[in-house]
């Protein structure tokens, strides 16, 4: 299994911390942490065409119980 979380550094709390935590519980899992500078039009420029993917139907989405479902295979 291989997950890719990708959020800015504002959004990476304890919270989010413990929720990945606790998805990985009783699994034999790594976790990399990587940081990439990137300049904000980059990050509006990235959100914006996920957005447009969302919106022409070139997405999925997942509850947090279909994603551990998912693990668990």
């Amino acid at each position: 299994m291989e997950a890719v979380f990708k959020i800015t550094s504002s959004e990476f709390d304890k919270e989010l911390f413990d929720k990945i935590k606790k998805l990985l519980e009783d699994k034999n899992a790594f976790v990399t942490i990587a940081v990439h500078e990137s300049s904000s039009t980059d990050y509006w420029e990235k959100l914006r065409n996920s957005t447009l993917d969302i919106e022409s139907g070139r997405g999925i989405t997942f509850s947090m119980d279909q994603l551990e479902t998912f693990i668990k295979k």
